[in-house]
């Protein structure tokens, strides 16, 4: 009787390295018009199902949030919202989203004020600062 490891059949380094290099040149060139304002934020938290991206894929998206007039600081507080917000929200739902979508915003923040973990002040602003960037751009 066989065992599992008589099946696998590892690339060879050649067809490892082409992939890896088909991969990030897909990954440097990808369109990014079409991608939503919080779609680009929220990408941080998707599950690549193997190595994660580049830092230059993480790096591309800022700067096209810059260049749909966002300020660095509305930047760090999108990625700091997605981080603290979205992802702890995302984790305790019986079936997490493997690619997180702004869908998952408002309710993120709503769960935090009501599992108490931020006032009505943050929610307010929060929430506030959610629909102002998906509309600005």
């Amino acid at each position: 009787m066989g065992t599992d490891w008589e099946f696998y059949n590892p690339q060879p380094d050649e067809a490892r390295e082409a992939h890896e290099k088909e991969r990030i040149e897909f990954l440097r060139n990808q369109p990014l018009d079409a991608e939503s304002n919080w779609r680009l934020i929220l990408v941080q938290l998707d599950d690549f199902g193997g190595p994660p991206p580049p830092d230059f894929f993480f790096d591309r998206r800022r700067e096209e949030l810059r260049r749909r007039g966002f300020s660095d600081a509305d930047v760090g507080a999108m990625e700091r919202i997605a981080r603290e917000f979205v992802l702890p929200y995302n984790d305790q739902l019986p079936y997490p989203n493997l690619w997180p979508s702004e869908d998952l915003l408002e309710p993120a923040i709503e769960w935090h004020y009501g599992e108490g973990k931020i006032d009505e002040v943050s929610r307010n602003a929060s929430l506030a600062f959610a629909r102002r960037c998906r509309r600005q751009g």
